[in-house]
């Protein structure tokens, strides 16, 4: 992801072609970090749609909407950003070191995280009649999300690029651009039409929200967006589309995708959602949802590249270091998060309230516990 960004390109992010600092990216995985807290700091307080250790009662329903504009977009623009920095790294040092290099900084925190946290948490509310491994790996294999909790992302990410790798040593091909033609609004309209029905056909049998594990846990509902996103990452590297991208096509995007998701939060506030989208099955709400979304997901992701671009091209100073650590703050942060929506869960605040606190103290911690962890060069290798 955005924050996996660094992970990929196995030090600060750089353009994949000329090797110039790509100041903006770093200031957009900082703000993609920001809201990936924000959208587990929510969990507690809306209709999550799925499982979460923590609840509030009386929960604000506009949340719903937050949750669905988030997922629209915010986990595939991450994939992009990935693929955008695999290329350069993988012709610089071969199949076999790049591939290494990724289990390393990929696998390692995935395998804390699964077995030293989310087992543990598993297991302690247990009370069937199987052992540990019987449970671990019946676990993993129904109810593939709560096995690897938000590590999903890297558990997903490490496939693509190891599969990625694998067909590029298969091809025994290097990445040389330039690369394909920048595309412009045609091709971003046929991309947002073609990943909406795609995506209503996924969605026929895997509506959003259920999880099936294809060698690790996935919601499958997003998987076109994911793998697409990824891939034109990658092919967008070879053609430096970051840097060559218009301005106006990029900011007209940005509006498209704005529009779309302002135009849910009001369906959403005037209660109209439930008559319009669907999420899953052979209904017209399903079709209209996923094509929305995927003018939502087409538009800020095109768009929030060019907007940071063009307004926040300039060296990030201080703010570099925490770009650094935003893997770690990916890794580290939903504990963090879980144990002050607990703290707060019988304050006398109200729920907005909560919300925002424990957003900006999630934030804070863990960016504080990101920075603390990397000062050890060992964990510094990984995270």
């Amino acid at each position: 992801m955005a924050t996996i960004a660094a992970a990929e390109s196995s030090g600060p992010t750089h353009d994949a072609a000329r090797g110039r600092r790509l100041d903006y990216v770093q200031y957009l995985r900082i703000a993609l970090i920001c809201l990936v807290v924000a959208h587990h700091a929510g969990q507690a307080y809306g209709p999550t749609g799925g499982a979460w250790p923590v609840h509030n009662p009386g929960g604000i329903a506009i949340l719903g909407a937050f949750f669905a504009v988030n997922a629209a977009f915010f986990m595939g623009l991450f994939f992009l950003i990935a693929g955008y920095f695999v290329p350069a790294p993988l012709a610089r040092h071969g199949p076999r070191a790049y591939a290494t290099g990724r289990l390393v900084r990929l696998g390692i925190p995935l395998i804390v995280m699964m077995v030293g946290v989310f087992f543990p948490l598993a297991w302690a509310g247990y009370q069937g009649p199987l052992g540990p491994v019987q449970f671990f790996v019946s676990n993993y294999f129904t109810n593939g999300g709560a096995a690897v909790g938000h590590m999903w992302f890297v558990a997903n990410l490490l496939v693509f690029t190891l599969a990625y790798v694998a067909w590029r040593a298969w091809r025994g091909t290097t990445w040389t651009p330039p690369g394909p033609a920048v595309p412009g609004h045609g091709a971003m309209l046929a991309f947002a039409v073609t990943l909406g029905l795609v995506t209503a056909l996924v969605r026929v049998r895997y509506p959003v929200d259920r999880w099936v594990t294809w060698l690790v846990p996935s919601e499958i509902a997003h998987l076109p967006q994911y793998v697409s996103l990824f891939v034109v990452g990658i092919v967008a590297s070879q053609g430096e589309w970051f840097e060559r991208l218009p301005r106006q096509t990029g900011l007209t995007w940005l509006a498209i995708g704005l529009g779309a998701a302002l135009a849910f939060y009001g369906a959403a506030a005037v209660g109209r959602l439930p008559a319009l989208v669907a999420t899953g099955g052979w209904q017209l709400g399903n079709l209209v949802w996923s094509v929305w979304e995927a003018f939502i997901c087409v538009g800020l992701c095109a768009g929030l590249i060019v907007a940071f671009r063009t307004y926040l091209d300039r060296p990030a100073g201080r703010l570099g270091a925490l770009a650094e650590d935003t893997y770690a703050v990916y890794v580290v942060h939903v504990p963090i998060v879980v144990v002050l929506q607990s703290l707060l869960l019988a304050a006398p605040l109200p729920i907005g309230a909560k919300f925002l606190l424990v957003t900006a103290a999630g934030i804070v911690l863990s960016f504080g516990l990101a920075g603390r962890l990397r000062w050890s060069a060992a964990v510094c290798r990984v995270l």
